[in-house]
């Protein structure tokens, strides 16, 4: 019932949507800034239940054009890191194993990097992503504030295992 698909230019406007339905738990964005992540993006994952559209991941390695202050923290620590910029699932699907889905699959896509990264959010508070996380094996690694001490990110890394014979 669950099929992952690489996104298409058809379907930014719903993941836009399902973005924006998950604020504050990942960044307000607008249809614009979901096209450039088509254009930057190596890995544009939708997950699919059925003819529902039930998630998206979108990440990244290192080297990538992209200013956000949470991907240059990153960059300016790792070099063989691969970013999750962001994840979203809909909320009538959560624990079916959609999130779990996508993030075995960024991790083939991620081959050949040592770490895995991502950040949630601490203030506000996601304690749920912060436990979903910490069970995939993600540890912190260290933290941002911004807004004027308003945001705080916990910045988490999960070893990955480098290709080899």
């Amino acid at each position: 019932m669950l099929a992952l698909k690489d996104v298409r230019q058809s379907d930014l406007e719903p993941v836009w949507t399902l973005n924006q339905a998950a604020v504050p738990h990942v960044g307000d964005i607008d249809l614009a800034t979901m096209a450039r992540y088509k254009s930057i993006a190596p890995y544009f994952k939708l997950a699919w239940w059925g003819e529902e559209l039930a998630g998206f991941m979108i990440a990244m390695p290192p080297g990538v054009d992209y200013q956000s202050p949470n991907y240059q923290w990153l960059e300016q620590r790792y070099t063989s890191h691969y970013y999750i910029d962001r994840l979203a699932v809909a909320p009538h699907l959560h624990r079916r194993g959609i999130g779990r889905a996508l993030y075995d699959d960024v991790r083939r896509a991620a081959r050949g990097h040592t770490l895995l990264t991502c950040e949630v959010n601490v203030i506000p508070p996601n304690e749920t992503s912060m436990a979903f996380h910490r069970s995939l094996g993600f540890e912190p690694l260290g933290f941002l504030d911004s807004d004027e001490g308003r945001k705080r990110v916990c910045f988490l890394g999960a070893p990955l295992r480098v290709a080899g014979p």
